[in-house]
């Protein structure tokens, strides 16, 4: 038999299947056909559409560094100290660094409200700090907890706090001296209507 251009196309597996098919059951002949040209369309169609090689991780162990010292001025070197540290033990890359000068009980510190922002974007999985007091002195349970809502986590190098009597005795002041103005403040704002309400332009109950 003349060989064909059909025949050089199919491969010899096919073509030992469809001999021995031919043979030993001439009536399954047609299933066997349609079977080896749907083998042989598959392997073209993947050959011609290799698959798409699997989308990288998002952002791999990127690291979002975090220092902070309670003093508004002077203690640079405790910032770079702790910066360093973070530094030596990353294993992935530093994506960011951010520095706050201000006590541990503040909500709005500049450098936690950018670092909030970074994870919510999905900039940085990691959020590390020397101690757990540098990213709050107390809430940081709920601040893992807020990270991880995003995919981030929190990493300590230490255990104990760093800030000694000198850092607790600035956040105390500082949350006395909240305090203090809060209530200040309101007695400032009773007497302001108190004033009013004598001078005839205010009710006693706050009306005009």
């Amino acid at each position: 038999m003349r060989s064909t251009a059909y025949d050089s196309a199919v491969p010899e597996w096919a073509r030992q299947s469809i001999a021995r098919t031919a043979r030993e059951h001439p009536e399954n002949l047609p299933g066997q056909l349609s079977h080896v040209a749907e083998i042989e369309a598959a392997k073209r169609y993947t050959a011609e559409h290799p698959a798409p090689p699997p989308p990288p991780p998002d952002n791999p162990r990127d690291f979002l560094h975090l220092v902070r010292v309670s003093g508004a001025t002077g203690q640079e070197s405790s910032l770079d100290a702790q910066e360093a540290e973070l530094r030596a033990t990353a294993t992935g890359t530093v994506a960011r660094v951010f520095r706050d000068r201000a006590s541990g009980l503040r909500e709005d510190r500049p450098g936690l409200e950018k670092m909030l922002s970074a994870v919510a974007d999905r900039q940085v999985t990691v959020v590390r700090v020397t101690h757990e007091d540098r990213l709050a002195r107390f809430g940081a349970g709920w601040l893992r907890r807020l990270l991880a809502v995003h995919g981030a986590t929190v990493e300590v190098l230490h255990a104990k706090a760093q800030g000694g009597r000198e850092e607790l005795l600035e956040d105390f002041i500082s949350l006395v001296t909240t305090f203090a103005g809060r209530l200040y403040g309101m007695r400032s704002a009773a007497a302001r209507k108190r004033l009013l309400a004598e001078s005839g332009r205010c009710s006693p109950g706050g009306g005009r």
